[in-house]
């Protein structure tokens, strides 16, 4: 073990107890954890199993008393009288047909009352012509019942005798009290009663629109209701049932609806169908236990509900109930379609909006039933189990699921206990470990331990040792190593400071950190900097009448003078290059005025060189092209680098520098329009090639 061999031994010593320790520690704790997560699985299983085969047994046993009691509502020798009565007195009502103040109230009512509830649950305008009955007689029924019941919606159950004199309203009289009380004491959504003849619907509870419609032929031929009325019709035997699964209907909103229909015979005579529309309510009571999840074992995040073959839902969801806001949000952070999020907020339901294609769906439908840990319809992991139902006419599926993060709760709540004991554990092991080093090295763990810190740079007197011996022996040459590197420490310290002081005063601050960094290549395309070339070529002339030191000398004092005109104005100076000063103002820190900053930097050194000039008796007159725009500035040279820029606003400057008359400061179009008029400018008929330009109105127009 050549690492553990570098090692010193104090930590050598503390790496073999902390070893042994941590490694029985963890050993332990996996093995706890391993056990107690497999146990708790187990037992999660097993408890959404038991909720789920309960819920599978009330849902079968409802559906079956569902359908006994339509079986024996149908056989019911009351019941029988009554669809009679009914059946005959629409018959007569068919050939009557309702006044024109009637008729418009009818329609008044499907236009205001009836067809903005299913607008927004439908792809494109509902028209009143395809939901109104034919026959004469049914729409006066239906204005009689529903457009006239003084009843709103919901309610029209209440209304028992239109009191229009005719004879269906005197049998709906005597007949609609005992029909209305079944409907209220079993719980049904309605009550329907439909001749086996013709399909009309010749009596429902709650009158709702399918009233007096004709299922044969009538607006709502295909809704479940006419399925069930016709394999009810075909049956020809008494005591069948026939179940529709849910789909939208229409009379209810384009709510959710199913059906249960069975054919009402007096003796061999088939005189009508008798349907109710399965509640809701109910199977939702079923599946939530009367929204009582924890007291059923399903704790905060669990849940029951059934899925059909489409895989969608028949039962409402836990999470829509308890909180339809973070549901709908939840959906559409998956992308759920709009038009789905409206019909589950209108209806206030996830049955047949709610899409569930899980693995455990797919298993059920297949026959299978079991337990799995899966993603569920909001993407959030849970434990389910799964079967299908054995409820004749119906093909569903029921599921019970727990979300991982609540049922591992408890064994993530001992993970935590485990890791902080463990933690103790290896904290008290590592005191003791490390006591017990130090009766054995703390010597040499003190020089160790500056020998760290002169490895960082970090070098301080070293520790002196009194004892004799190997270590006092170790300890003296040390101290004279540290003598001599501090030394030379101080050497390079020296040096370093002296060569980063240069390099701040040749190179832009931030170009100066970056270059220290040792970033390679330096470069960045700027956008938004303007740019002025400054021309001091009349200082040829001077030079003849100077000595080498006097035109130096001169040389410094204007570039010094440029250098603190610019600092003042937020420009950079980029080069310095012969008798031309080229300087930037966006390079370093972005400037939205950087054209505002660099004229006004201009018309300073303009003051500035004509008052030189007067000063000194000399003829000195500066050329300045100022651009804007995209540049390219970047370090170039390894042994003498040079920051510079390139670019097209560059060229520019240059450009106008060399075409502007002397003393004159000349825009580019682009600088001119970031001056928005804040600094005046003014034309300049032509430069030195014949071109207008426009200039700085503060600098006179002098001769080239």
């Amino acid at each position: 073990m050549p690492l553990f061999g570098r090692l010193t031994i104090r930590s050598q010593l503390i790496l073999m107890l902390l070893l042994v320790s941590v490694g029985a520690t963890a050993v332990v704790a996996h093995l706890a954890f391993r056990s107690g997560r497999a146990n708790l699985t187990a037992c999660i299983y097993q408890q959404l199993t038991s909720v789920r085969a309960s819920k599978a047994y009330q849902l079968t046993s409802y559906f079956a008393q569902l359908r006994n009691q339509a079986a024996t509502f149908a056989e019911d020798r009351m019941v029988v009288d009554a669809a009679r009565e009914l059946r005959d007195a629409y018959r007569q009502m068919q050939d009557v047909a309702p006044d024109r103040d009637a008729e418009q109230r009818l329609r008044a009512y499907y236009r205001e009352d009836f067809l903005p509830r299913i607008a927004d649950t439908r792809q494109g305008v509902p028209i009143v012509e395809a939901y109104l009955p034919r026959a004469p007689g049914s729409r006066r029924l239906q204005h009689a019942y529903v457009a006239a019941n003084p009843h709103p919606v919901g309610s029209k159950h209440l209304l028992d005798d239109a009191g229009d004199g005719s004879a269906y309203s005197a049998s709906h009289a005597r007949v609609h009290p005992l029909l209305r009380n079944i409907a209220d004491r079993f719980a049904y959504y309605d009550l329907f009663v439909i001749d086996a003849n013709t399909g009309a619907v010749v009596y429902s509870v709650f009158k709702e629109t399918d009233f007096a419609t004709n299922l044969l032929d009538g607006p709502y031929r295909n809704s479940g209701l006419a399925e069930a009325f016709r394999a009810a019709r075909d049956a020809k035997e008494a005591g069948f049932t026939k179940t529709v699964d849910f789909r939208p209907y229409g009379p209810s909103g384009g709510a959710p609806a199913a059906f249960m229909a069975s054919p009402i015979y007096d003796g061999a005579e088939l005189v009508a169908v008798f349907a109710s529309q399965i509640p809701v309510d109910e199977i939702n009571r079923i599946m939530t236990g009367g929204e009582a999840w924890v007291e059923n074992g399903l704790g905060a995040s669990g849940e029951a509900y059934v899925v059909g073959t489409d895989r969608m839902m028949r039962s409402v969801s836990r999470f829509l109930v308890e909180d339809p806001t973070g549901y709908i949000e939840t959906l559409r952070s998956l992308g759920t379609a709009s038009a789905t999020l409206a019909r589950i907020e209108a209806f206030g339901t996830s049955i047949l909006q709610q899409e569930v294609a899980t693995d455990a769906i797919a298993q059920a439908l297949l026959g299978r039933q079991g337990t799995t840990t899966m993603p569920d319809y909001r993407g959030v992991e849970v434990l389910s189990s799964y079967a299908r139902l054995t409820i004749p006419d119906v093909d569903w599926v029921v599921l019970a699921e727990m979300d991982s993060d609540e049922a591992f709760g408890p064994i993530y709540q001992f993970r935590q206990t485990v890791l902080i004991c463990s933690a103790v554990i290896v904290l008290v092991v590592t005191l003791l470990a490390m006591a017990m080093a130090n009766l054995f090295v703390a010597p040499v763990a003190r020089l160790a331990a500056h020998a760290r810190k002169a490895s960082v740079g970090d070098i301080g007197d070293p520790p002196t040792q009194h004892a004799g011996g190997e270590i006092g022996e170790l300890t003296a040459s040390y101290a004279e190593i540290i003598g001599i590197m501090q030394v030379q420490s101080g050497l390079i310290e020296s040096q370093i400071s002296a060569y980063d002081a240069l390099l701040e005063r040749v190179l832009p601050p931030t170009a100066a950190k970056r270059h220290k960094r040792g970033d390679d290549p330096i470069a960045d395309t700027l956008t938004g900097v303007a740019v002025a070339a400054i021309d001091i070529g009349s200082l040829a002339e001077a030079q003849r009448d100077l000595t080498a030191e006097d035109w130096v000398s001169l040389m410094n004092e204007i570039v010094a003078a440029f250098d603190e005109v610019a600092e003042r104005h937020g420009v950079e100076k980029i080069r310095v290059s012969g008798e031309r000063y080229v300087a930037a103002c966006g390079i370093t820190v972005p400037r939205a005025d950087g054209a505002i900053r660099l004229s006004e930097f201009a018309a300073e050194i303009l003051a500035y060189t004509r008052q030189l000039s007067r000063a000194r008796g000399l003829p000195l007159a500066l050329r300045i092209g100022m651009d804007a725009g995209q540049v390219v500035a970047g370090l170039v040279g390894d042994s003498r680098p040079v920051y510079d820029v390139w670019g097209d606003p560059v060229a520019e400057a240059e450009r106008l520098c060399r075409a502007c008359p002397a003393d004159t400061a000349a825009l580019s179009a682009r600088a001119r329009e970031q001056i928005h008029g804040l600094i005046e400018v003014r034309e300049q008929p032509a430069g030195a090639d014949g071109e207008a330009l426009w200039v700085l109105s503060s600098t006179p127009a002098t001769p080239a």
